[in-house]
């Protein structure tokens, strides 16, 4: 069994993969309800069944990625426009938790940033690519309303978690 999954979620997990490996394409699409845990630079688990009932942006980054530190401000910015409106912004970071931890607090992050596992990064598609940033949206029943791929501007992500946050 893949980390992170559970038996019930195994075979739809592994059509995912399947359709990965022919299609290369996300093993998850918009659409699909996601099966994930981060822990956070302090020690804390964040994880789909935490989250329902909020909206997620599940930010797929690293700190060497010039694109992903052009966002960091977006995601500042966005995290206390809607911190009453349960929106959650969540960092899954290609670094090692060392690094992560360092970056984090130089760059005072306000919001929870974790180290991807490679079951993580495999399950939402970043590998066998890389390609970051990666920022997965999902509503509040849990299901991917959004992919993005590269540096978005925060016009561009406010519209639409402004539309899932009221919805």
């Amino acid at each position: 069994m893949i980390e992170g999954t559970t038996e019930a979620s195994s075979p739809s997990l592994w059509s995912r993969l399947i359709r990965f490996a022919i299609n290369g394409s996300s093993p998850y699409q918009i659409g699909d309800k996601p099966s994930f845990v981060v822990r956070d630079t302090t020690g804390r688990f964040w994880g789909a069944p935490k989250l329902r009932g909020k909206v997620v942006a599940l930010v797929f980054c690293g700190s060497w990625c010039k694109p992903c530190q052009w966002e960091i401000p977006t995601w500042l910015s966005l995290k206390k426009e809607y911190v009453s409106r349960d929106v959650t912004i969540l960092g899954v970071s290609m670094d090692s938790a060392e690094t992560l931890a360092a970056y984090a607090a130089s760059q005072h992050l306000t919001y929870p940033v974790g180290p991807a596992s490679s079951a993580i990064l495999w399950n939402f598609g970043i590998y066998p690519t890389g390609r970051i940033p990666v920022v997965y949206v999902i509503n509040r029943h849990g299901v991917i309303a959004n992919r993005e791929v590269g540096y978005h501007d925060k016009a561009h992500y406010d519209g639409m978690i402004k539309a899932l946050a009221a919805a």
